[in-house]
């Protein structure tokens, strides 16, 4: 599907709908899904879409990151970032965002690593006022 359609993919849960066609199967399981989040990604949004949505994350978890290597990292912080390499990781051998909990929990975590962007460091804090 990604050969055929690189620009825009199939379209947003397409996958499971054209994975049939793909296939040469006449009648298929519509219930289906990628076994990676990356694939299907790809598959539905093409390549620009995939490399937006990659970018997203890479900037969401940036802030963290490089407080994890700065070594400024407090515990709230270091559970949203392990959270998120969870997610990641499993993201690598399974398509989990066809399911609304697990989505809205992925979006509410890269929520909370982006407000980190705007949190002031402990040294560039200055007085309240």
């Amino acid at each position: 599907m990604m050969v055929a359609k690189p620009w825009l993919g199939v379209g947003p849960d397409g996958y499971r709908f054209a994975y049939g066609q793909y296939a040469g199967l006449k009648v298929w399981d519509t219930r289906i899904f990628a076994n990676s989040t990356p694939l299907e990604l790809a598959a539905d949004l093409g390549l620009p879409g995939l490399g937006l949505v990659a970018i997203f994350t890479l900037l969401a978890i940036g802030s963290l990151v490089k407080n994890s290597w700065l070594g400024r990292l407090g515990l709230f912080e270091a559970a949203t970032l392990a959270a998120l390499v969870a997610f990641g990781l499993h993201g690598l051998l399974d398509y989990f965002l066809g399911f609304h909990a697990v989505f809205i929990l992925l979006w509410i975590l890269l929520a909370i690593a982006v407000s980190y962007r705007f949190k002031p460091l402990p040294d560039q804090a200055g007085p309240i006022q």
